[in-house]
């Protein structure tokens, strides 16, 4: 995908400065939701990409770019930044 193209240096950085925040792409996420059940569409990735960006709201991360769906991956993982830096030192 170009996202990701253009957004690897800030993921390799860990920079979240926004250009668009989770609480944007939460409020997109749940009016897609919502839509979606209206007119009984299943969306399994959409809903699992839904529960991540629940969980960065509760963990207060609504302010930072909705690239850092990334830390919730890690804790899903159980891959901690330190972890991360290390493996990218070793390659």
């Amino acid at each position: 995908a170009p996202i990701v193209g253009y957004k690897a240096g800030t993921y390799k950085k860990r920079d979240f400065t926004p250009t668009s925040t989770v609480y944007n792409m939460h409020k997109d996420m749940k009016m897609a939701m919502e839509l979606a059940q209206n007119v009984n569409a299943n969306i399994p990735a959409s809903a699992t990409t839904m529960q991540m960006y629940n969980s960065l709201m509760a963990m207060g991360k609504k302010e930072l770019d909705n690239t850092s769906i990334l830390l919730i991956n890690e804790i899903i993982n159980g891959i901690s930044e330190k972890g991360v830096k290390e493996k990218e030192e070793l390659q």
